[in-house]
C-alpha cells in the first residue's frame, strides 16, 4: 500500500531548478501555466515532476514510433536458394548476394532445394 504523496521535487521547465513543493502547488502552476504536470520519477524517494504539454510529446513519441516502424518493415527477410547441382560460380554469386543482403542489415534465410 502506498501513501499519497504530498511533497514532490518539482523541476521547472524553463530554468531548470529543481524545487520542493507541495503536490497542490505543482497542480495550481500547472493550471495557470495551461500545461500537464506529469510525474517523471513516481517510485523516487521524492517523487519528481514537471510541467509539459503532453499532447505535443504524446504527439512526438507517435511520431518517433511511426518513423521507427517504418524503418523496421523496410529490413526485410531475404531468401537465397540453393540447389543440389549448384555450379561454384552460381554458389559464389548467391553466397556474394547473401553477404550484400547482410550488409544493408536485412535477414538472410538459405533454401536449399533437394
Amino acid at each position: 500500500e502506498r501513501k499519497k504523496e504530498t511533497e514532490v521535487l518539482f523541476i521547472d521547465e524553463e530554468s531548470g531548478t529543481k524545487t520542493n513543493m507541495q503536490l497542490q502547488d505543482v497542480v495550481r502552476l500547472a493550471v495557470e501555466k495551461k500545461l500537464d504536470p506529469v510525474m517523471v520519477a513516481p517510485d523516487a524517494e521524492v517523487p519528481v515532476m514537471k510541467l509539459m504539454d503532453y499532447r505535443k510529446v504524446r504527439h512526438q513519441m507517435l511520431k518517433k514510433a511511426k518513423e521507427h516502424s517504418k524503418t523496421a518493415s523496410t529490413l526485410a527477410l531475404k531468401e537465397v536458394r540453393l540447389g543440389l547441382n549448384v555450379g561454384k560460380s552460381d554458389l559464389d554469386r548467391l553466397l556474394k548476394q547473401a553477404s550484400e543482403f547482410l550488409e544493408k542489415g536485412h535477414r538472410v534465410k538459405l533454401f536449399m532445394r533437394l
